[in-house]
């Protein structure tokens, strides 16, 4: 990006029937953040997460190292799942902590018609 290197990181979380499924998806998640850690900043990751933030949104799950866009600047209904008309919210942009990816826009994409049970997240960053 200019001359910036962007490190992007995309997941999809365990969706259920596991023998303990929040457990392992904090072990996915500690797992993505200290890989991560190998990289360079700035860095944003995204995915279907299979959760929702009082699982995501925690320290056992991307905070610090990631925050998420939607809680920052994001409009609209934040629920990405089930479609037609969802009632959770599954799905994340994140920015790394370290300010070097700044979040401008989220929002979710509705508009998409039928073509998966969720609804897209749509964000923009300004590169640092």
């Amino acid at each position: 990006m200019n001359g910036t290197i962007l490190q992007v990181f995309a997941t999809h979380l365990q969706t259920g029937g596991c023998s303990n499924d929040m457990q392992l998806r904090y072990n996915s998640m500690r797992d993505l953040k200290a890989w991560a850690g190998n990289f360079s900043s700035p860095q944003i990751a995204a995915g279907d997460f299979n959760a929702d933030p009082d699982q995501i949104d925690t320290t056992s799950g991307m905070l610090p190292r990631f925050v998420d866009t939607w809680w920052s600047v994001g409009t609209g209904s934040r629920f990405t799942a089930f479609g037609p008309n969802p009632t959770m919210k599954l799905d994340y942009w994140f920015a790394d902590s370290g300010g070097g990816a700044v979040p401008q826009t989220s929002e979710v994409v509705y508009s998409t018609g039928g073509v998966s049970d969720h609804y897209p997240i749509q964000a923009t960053f300004v590169i640092k």
